[in-house]
């Protein structure tokens, strides 16, 4: 209990044991009449004076008659009191919100803690042409329908447009310094182009 409170409760205390003197002091039966006035007093009044001191006197309490009082009393705790600190002249901040919980951090596939079913597999790459395997080393013939010779290995070929070599390499567009190489098995805008190489 704070200094302010015990004060308070104790002039509470006084005020109560101030009012029970009080009311012992107020005569219970009607009052009794008063005594003769003196003669001092009665000459007063025959002239005309006020008189003073009138009405009952308080009555004289012996110290016995006063009860103890209890000092325990004001260090106990009343019950029911959920806050005794707390100040009425004072304005009480409600406390603070909890915080909330933070979600749970994400668990991949790839975590060993990971439950639940795995991702499909990616999709296989798609597949690459082969690797040219000859040499374009000049043209002959008509413009119009020009000639190609190639060199596979020990081979020499004699190729035009439209022709397949080896069953894999189509050959898309002869030109005088450049050659125009599709593939068997792919889409026609997959074409290589590699340069002529003279001949040693």
């Amino acid at each position: 209990m704070t200094p302010r409170a015990k004060q308070a409760a104790l002039l509470g205390v006084l005020a109560i044991l101030f009012l029970l003197l009080i009311l012992r002091a107020k005569p219970a039966g009607p009052p009794a009449e008063a005594p003769p006035a003196p003669r001092a007093q009665a000459s007063n009044e025959a002239e005309g004076g006020r008189s003073f001191g009138r009405g009952p006197q308080p009555k004289a309490v012996s110290p016995d008659a006063v009860p103890d009082i209890d000092v325990s009393a004001f260090s106990r705790q009343p019950e029911g009191s959920a806050d005794v600190t707390r100040d009425l002249f004072k304005f009480k901040e409600p406390p603070p919100p909890k915080p909330k919980p933070l979600p749970p951090p994400y668990i991949g596939p790839g975590d060993p803690r990971f439950v639940g079913p795995l991702p499909p597999p990616p999709p296989p790459p798609p597949p690459q042409p082969p690797a040219i395997a000859f040499q374009f080393t000049g043209t002959f013939g008509n413009p119009k329908e020009p000639v190609a010779a190639i060199v596979a290995g020990d081979r020499l070929l004699l190729v035009r447009q439209g022709d397949v070599v080896d069953g894999k390499f189509i050959i898309r567009r002869v030109g005088y310094e450049s050659l125009d190489v599709g593939f068997v098995g792919f889409p026609e805008k997959e074409v290589r182009r590699i340069p002529i190489t003279p001949a040693k």
